[in-house]
């Protein structure tokens, strides 16, 4: 929501002209909720009113003869409000398609979404752990407004606590060049999350279901059941020879589910008159499909000890020897033997070979002498 069309900053911008909340009254009673309906009550944002256009105005909130402080008051609020509707068309007219800015809620209606949630969400403490960052909430909007649905992983769903703890860090701009032209833009700080049990997973994604439901994108309800369906994965029997299902399977059908909501639910994502979220439908239907449950199958497991599977074969032992257990000679002993039978001109000569070699066969005249050379041809 844009700060033009913030019903919360438009009310704190009259208590703060007009303490006594005279002002704010007046113009609610005239149709008047916001810096935008104020913006082109009289004239237009580009041509600045006449004087006695002001004073029918004043006339018609405050009744006949206002005062010239009240008209001075009502004049000054007006041009505030034509410099906040000029300034949104501009930056509306000069963004980028491709790439999406961060649309970042204005600190009164940020407060007032929070405090409308905590009243709705009566059993639910939103602090500590469960309140998120203001960095993802904007991110939550930003989906939201651009009806561009992307998947916010449990890395960047941050608690506020963490997000105070950063503090205001000076960082230097990085020049990056833009529609042809150079500009100077700050680098945005991340804020560590805290992933190492699967209690740190679950209040992550807690984070991220309190955020779009203060945005009106999805309701905490349906978000919760989705969360506490995949957390009890982790715990569920799973046959003996399968693995239990790990928390990377639970993260990586968590993007799956994001990756066909944006390819099936096309935008704009708005709210319908009974109060219901515009992704609770989709959502709940997203949960038992078929293409998700298949990343949320045990695996089969590849360390499988024999005594685990039900018709594993016992290990049969090797059978002792007649004549006892042969004991297979050494290496010293073969070496040793392998001296004694060189014949007496080989032992002059270095050997190259680290094998067994035959005597009889790669010398001359190494035969065994006892053999029979049998009879000599005629």
């Amino acid at each position: 929501m844009a700060l033009i069309t913030s019903e919360a900053a438009f009310l704190q911008r009259c208590s703060e002209v007009s303490s006594d909340g005279s002002l704010h009254a007046a113009l609610v009673a005239q149709g008047i909720r916001n810096f935008r309906q104020l913006a082109f009550a009289i004239g237009t944002p580009r041509v600045e009113p006449s004087a006695q256009q002001y004073s029918d105005l004043a006339t018609q909130v405050f009744g006949a003869s206002p005062a010239l402080g009240k008209i001075a008051i009502l004049r000054d609020l007006h041009f505030e409000a034509t410099t906040y509707v000029i300034q949104v068309f501009k930056e509306q007219a000069s963004s980028d398609t491709a790439d999406v800015q961060i649309k970042r809620l204005p600190l009164p209606e940020r407060t007032a979404r929070a405090l409308d949630q905590q009243r709705r969400l009566s059993g639910v403490a939103i602090t500590g752990e469960l309140q998120p960052s203001y960095n993802l909430v904007d991110k939550c909007n930003t989906m939201l407004e651009s009806g561009a649905l992307v998947w916010l992983p449990p890395s960047v769903c941050s608690k506020r606590d963490a997000e105070v703890a950063i503090g205001i860090t000076e960082k230097s701009p990085v020049v990056h060049l833009e529609k042809d032209a150079l500009k100077l833009t700050a680098p945005q700080p991340k804020i560590p999350v805290d992933l190492s049990s699967p209690l740190n997973l679950m209040w992550a994604w807690q984070r991220r279901g309190i955020a779009m439901d203060q945005c009106g994108l999805l309701s905490w309800a349906v978000h919760e059941q989705y969360v506490q369906r995949l957390l009890n994965l982790l715990t569920a029997p799973v046959p003996s020879h399968c693995s239990p299902v790990r928390t990377e399977q639970l993260i990586r059908a968590d993007k799956e589910v994001w990756t066909l909501l944006a390819r099936e639910v096309q935008p704009p994502y708005k709210s319908l008159p009974t109060g219901i979220k515009p992704l609770d439908a989709p959502f709940t239907s997203m949960m038992f499909d078929q293409r998700i449950q298949v990343w949320l199958t045990p695996v089969a497991s590849t360390n499988v000890s024999s005594a685990s599977g039900a018709g594993a074969v016992p290990e049969v032992p090797d059978l002792p020897t007649p004549h006892g257990p042969q004991k297979t000679p050494t290496k010293k002993k073969i070496r040793k033997k392998a001296r004694a039978l060189m014949p007496e001109s080989f032992k002059k000569c270095p050997r190259f070979s680290k094998g067994p070699v035959c005597w009889a066969h790669n010398g001359e005249g190494t035969g065994d002498a006892s053999s029979d050379p049998g009879e000599q041809p005629a």
